[in-house]
Formats: structure tokens, C-alpha cells, sequence
């Protein structure tokens, strides 16, 4: 049964990399923020470059408010299908329920890779309806970084007394 905060299905394959991808961040030195907490933060720093959210939290309102602040902050975000693989994997011997990549070390190609599939897994689900298909993705050539998108500002009728 699927959660309600997971917004995509992600193959395995692409899990099983993004979780290579996140221990070689761990082991290299790179800056890894574990747990929903630490990652909230970095979410609401713009620090993080990648989100990665487990699908078997349990009660779901722990991790429910992270798909919606990374698409507000233009920050992408994936999903694996454990919080113990996840903990093992950041080094680590606890289950963790989300992690935030802000500095990605030597893993920065590998990466760049998984954000390029979860462009066009999101681009091959729905491209028009779905609200995380941004501009921001980057594309194979372009590097880890974000772009804004300032949406346009609300207009508002005023209301005259007469």
C-alpha cells in the first residue's frame, strides 16, 4: 500500500543508487543532514541539494510536510523503500526516515545522474499535472545547483464602499 506523502514511484534501481550515491557522500566527506529534523532545516536553509525520503515511515505525518517544502524551496527530492537501508547507508546504524545531500564530496557526478532519471521519471508519469516537474531539474550537462522561480504575484480585487 502505497503512502500518501509519495508523490512518484522510484524503480529499484534508481534506489539502489541513490543509496551508492549516499554512502559515498557519508564515507567521502561529504555533508550529509540525517533524519526529518536535520533535514527540515536544511530544506528551509536552501541548504540541501538532494532530499531522500524513506516510504515505510511510520506514523506518515513525520515525514507528510517534506515533498511540499522541497517543491516550495525548488529543492528535489526522491524516495527509497527503507528507513533501515537508508540509516546503514549514511553510515549510521539506526533507521532514519530522511536524509538532506547539501555537499555531495566526491559523489557529485553520481548525483547529477539520479536527478537527471528523476527528471525524466517525473517527465514520463505526468509532465503537465505533475507540480515537482520544475524548470530547476538539471539537465546531464548542467551542474548541481538551483535555479529560482518567482511566481508571478497574486492579484487581488479591492473591495470599494459605496
Amino acid at each position: 500500500m502505497t503512502k500518501s506523502y509519495v508523490k512518484f514511484s522510484v524503480p529499484a534501481p534508481l534506489q539502489a543508487k541513490t543509496l551508492e550515491v549516499v554512502s559515498q557522500a557519508a564515507k567521502s566527506g561529504g555533508s550529509i543532514r540525517k533524519g526529518t529534523n536535520e533535514a527540515t532545516k536544511a530544506i528551509e536553509r536552501s541548504e540541501a541539494k538532494l532530499v531522500i525520503i524513506a516510504e515505510d515511515v511510520d506514523p506518515e505525518e513525520i515525514v507528510m510536510h517534506l515533498p511540499i517544502i522541497c517543491t516550495e524551496k525548488n529543492i528535489p527530492y526522491t524516495y527509497v523503500s527503507s528507513k533501515i537501508e537508508l540509516g546503514k547507508s549514511t553510515g549510521i546504524n539506526v533507521p532514519t526516515a530522511a536524509i538532506a545531500i547539501c555537499k555531495a564530496g566526491v559523489a557529485e557526478d553520481g548525483m547529477r545522474d539520479i536527478l537527471v532519471k528523476i527528471r525524466e521519471l517525473l517527465h514520463m508519469t505526468s509532465p503537465s499535472t505533475n507540480p515537482t516537474c520544475r524548470s530547476w531539474w538539471p539537465t546531464r550537462t548542467a551542474p548541481v545547483t538551483r535555479w529560482l522561480i518567482i511566481p508571478a504575484r497574486p492579484t487581488f480585487a479591492r473591495r470599494t464602499c459605496s
